[in-house]
């Protein structure tokens, strides 16, 4: 494919993603739900998952966690309190 039709083509995918669409200009949908779902909402819960298994990996150590994923750990706490994972889930479920 020569360079004129490939950035044409990206040039319609980038388009159509950032109106909300998908690649082939349909809607972003949640898996099994018929209404649209912007792409940032579709992936918090595979965030949250992410992020959730490897606190529990880390014992809840935010250091250890942020290393493994990579990110800084101020983000990481910004998204524990996005969330809503501070702490409570993991003393919830310690026994004394």
């Amino acid at each position: 494919m020569g360079s004129a039709s490939s950035d044409a083509a990206l040039g319609v995918g980038l388009n159509a993603m950032s109106s909300g669409a998908g690649l082939n200009g349909a809607p972003l949908r949640a898996a099994g739900d018929d209404a649209p779902m912007p792409l940032e909402r579709a992936l918090e819960g595979p965030e949250r998952k992410i992020i959730e298994r490897a606190l529990e990996r880390h014992g809840w150590s935010r250091q250890a966690t942020a290393d493994e994923l990579a990110i800084n750990r101020t983000t990481l706490y910004k998204k524990m309190r996005k969330y809503r994972l501070d702490g409570r889930t993991f003393d919830a479920g310690r026994s004394n």
